[in-house]
């Protein structure tokens, strides 16, 4: 993904006690990704869309580059959390595997994730979390929502830091209808 971006901090009383680090930071910019259709598609498509740059640090709400998450439970090495995700329409009729299909709606995701770390490593800069998400799938077409079922994606991720980030996960997705 390519990012240009213009930002503005503000400083505001912080929320997580990180000393330095206003409670609220704000921008804007345009991005440019390519995403596949769907899930396992062959067929990607770009997209030019306007990015908010936001990180809020509440002490249950947390926003960043990691995504949006509500934290209910926190202890030193586990942490029950929100979390979500969502997955853009596709036109059956320009995706050609997708012909006389029916078109796939916006589908979002949301639901509680238990998550264990399971190695901090400061020396050499690298996280390791066990992550169970478990998510209720909702698809829309913005006239009608229903359920599609729940998804299950039990997963480790490893993250190395350094100038910028390394991650890797590694996991199973399961899918139940409800």
């Amino acid at each position: 993904m390519v990012l240009i971006s213009i930002q503005n901090s503000f400083a505001m009383e912080q929320g997580d006690g990180k000393k330095g680090l206003p409670l609220l930071e704000v921008g804007a910019g345009v991005g440019v990704t390519a995403l596949p259709d769907y899930r396992g598609s062959d067929k990607t498509r770009a997209l030019y869309l306007p990015i908010p740059y936001i990180i809020y640090r509440g002490d249950r709400v947390k926003v960043d580059r990691r995504g949006m998450r509500g934290s209910i439970y926190e202890s030193k090495n586990t942490a029950i959390n929100i979390s979500g995700g969502f997955g853009l329409p596709v036109n059956s009729e320009k995706n050609e595997a997708r012909l006389g299909m029916d078109d796939l709606d916006f589908v979002f995701h949301i639901g509680p994730s238990f998550e264990y770390l399971i190695d901090d490593d400061d020396d050499a800069n690298s996280t390791t979390i066990f992550k169970f998400p478990v998510q209720l799938v909702l698809a829309t077409n913005f006239s009608d929502m229903h359920t599609e079922g729940v998804l299950i994606y039990p997963h480790i991720n490893y993250i190395k830091k350094a100038n910028w980030h390394f991650g890797l996960s590694i996991g199973e997705i399961g899918r139940a209808h409800v």
